[in-house]
């Protein structure tokens, strides 16, 4: 068993939704996120393939989150399209506070084993 780290449930959410949701100061830490799940640097278009890989196997260790994951994004989704794109950050903001609620603000995680 490799190390483990703790990290921003946006990061999660966003490697298990392919949808980057991390809060804007943290989008920084999802590079860095993606670097500690594959073992290293990642570059585009690695990146995608680690974050896939990095969703499927974070839907193992959370399965609670991956079982609501297609809901919580469709919610997202709509309130977006009732409240208009130019509210996008804050909603996406609220939205990630009220899943830091149900499943915890830093999860702990450890890396893929290629």
């Amino acid at each position: 068993m490799g190390k483990r780290r703790q990290f921003h449930i946006g990061n999660i959410l966003s490697a298990m939704t392919g949808r980057l949701v991390a809060p804007q100061p943290r989008l920084g830490e999802f590079e860095t996120f993606l670097e500690f799940m594959g073992g290293g640097p990642v570059a585009w278009p690695g990146a995608v393939r680690t974050s896939k890989e990095a969703g499927r196997h974070l839907a193992q260790r959370f399965p609670e989150i991956a079982a609501g994951t297609e809901s919580a994004i469709a919610e997202l989704d709509h309130i977006i399209a009732a409240v208009g794109p130019e509210y996008r950050e804050t909603v996406v903001d609220r939205w990630l506070a009220l899943q830091a609620s149900r499943y915890g603000e830093m999860l702990e995680v450890e890396p893929l084993q290629w």
